[in-house]
Formats: structure tokens, sequence, C-alpha cells
């Protein structure tokens, strides 16, 4: 589907045989995933039709490494579609979920960041720079149909959020993130910290940061 090699006959197709594969407890509720898996692939399709850069590739690997507060990281994963425009390459991944997070809240997400990283590693091309990220929602659109997005720029254009006053002390704001993780990896010790998820948690009951 991604890279339109199938028809909307052969997407309907595959997408039934997909659904008849799931175990459903009701008919209604197959039929509901099915409709709204259906309008999911509409909106990337749309979204697809209106893209104008080069696709490099989906599903693209990388793997690369980081020595940060004194532990080597390796870190690996893959990126939904890597895209090159003019100003570098462009990292696009797609979500499911029906909420939408702020732009604020997709500005600072790790995994876009760390998608970036890659790219600025040369974990594709040696040299290449990163143009930034979108992560496009495709359970969500627009009133013009297409699915909603969120923009995460380049980390050469903002390379620091300022939400953290040590992370000046790194070349940019994933590194910092991911020294404070190492550094928690390394000690082996998991702290309870409170956020913006807690208030609909359920296990707030036994967690520590609400003093139980």
């Amino acid at each position: 589907i991604q890279q339109g090699q199938l028809s909307a006959a052969e997407v309907d197709e595959w997408l039934d045989a997909h659904i008849a594969s799931i175990p459903m407890p009701t008919s209604w509720q197959a039929k509901a995933y099915r409709e709204k898996a259906g309008a999911a692939i509409a909106r990337f399709q749309r979204w697809a039709a209106s893209r104008d850069a080069e696709v490099l590739g989906t599903e693209v690997a990388f793997e690369f490494t980081r020595e940060l507060s004194g532990v080597r990281l390796r870190i690996n994963g893959a990126i939904d579609r890597l895209e090159r425009v003019e100003s570098g390459l462009q990292v696009v991944d797609f979500k499911t979920a029906r909420v939408v997070p702020t732009n604020r809240a997709v500005r600072g997400l790790e995994q876009l960041g760390v998608y970036q990283t890659a790219i600025e590693s040369g974990s594709f091309a040696a040299g290449d720079r990163s143009a930034g990220a979108e992560a496009v929602y495709l359970g969500n659109e627009y009133a013009s149909g297409q699915p909603v997005t969120r923009r995460q720029d380049a980390l050469s254009t903002h390379p620091h959020l300022g939400d953290d006053p040590q992370e000046a002390d790194y070349p940019n704001w994933v590194e910092h993130r991911l020294a404070k993780a190492a550094r928690i990896v390394a000690a082996g010790e998991y702290p309870a910290i409170g956020n913006e998820h807690c208030q609909g948690c359920s296990f707030n009951a036994g967690c520590p940061v609400k003093g139980a």
C-alpha cells in the first residue's frame, strides 16, 4: 500500500482477508474495525497522492552508536517512511491512535528525534542532514479529508527545546535525553516520575509519586 503497487480493488481484497483472519467476538465489531481501517487507508492514500518528495524507502532500518554520560549506546530501529526533499532527508511516522497530541508534544517526541539523529549520524549516507520529521495521524482527519499531521523541526534548525537548563550542555535535546536514559539504565534504578499521563493512569493507587 505504501509503495502504491495495489489498486483500490486489491486494497479492499487485502483488507477483507486481513479482517477475516482476526478473531472478533461479534460481527458488528469486525464491521466497525473494517470501516475504521478502511478509512485510515483512504486517508493515507489521499496524503500520499499529495506528497511532492522522493520516497527513498519504507520500513527503513537503521543503527548508530553514541557515547553519552560514559555509556556507549547502540540504537537501532526502523523508520516508517524516508523521503528526500530539497533540504535533506525527511522522516515520516504513521500513527493509528485516535488521540492526537499537541504540536508542542510532538516537537519533543523522542521517537522522531532519534530518527533524526540516525540521519545526522550517517546511518543512511554520509553527509546527509535531517530535514525534520512528520507524524501522520491516520485515525483523524481535517475537513479536507487529509490526515492530521504534526511537525518536528530539523535538529539543525531547533537543536534545543529549553525545557531543561542542562540541555544546553549537549548538541541537541535528543542527545540530552539519550544521556539521561543512559544514566538511568546504567544505574539500574527506575524511579517513578510524574507526568501529564498520571491523571488517567490505572496504577495511581499504588504509585509512589502519588504518595501510596
